[in-house]
């Protein structure tokens, strides 16, 4: 038994049939980021652009 902080998606069939309840609720959260790494010293593929840039468009709406 503890206390956790994780994402909605992941927590939510848990706090949906009552496993789980949330504590805390007062408290926010810091954002966290998505990163994409890439060394800088290769060609990047353009298949993985084309994932980086749809990721992108839609992590951000």
């Amino acid at each position: 038994m503890g206390i956790t902080c994780q994402p909605d998606f992941i927590l939510d069939p848990w706090l949906a049939d009552g496993r789980l309840v949330p504590v805390l609720d007062a408290f926010d959260t810091p954002e966290l980021g998505v990163y994409a790494v890439l060394p800088g010293n290769r060609h990047v593929p353009h298949r993985v652009r084309v994932l980086i840039d749809d990721l992108a468009a839609r992590l951000a709406a």
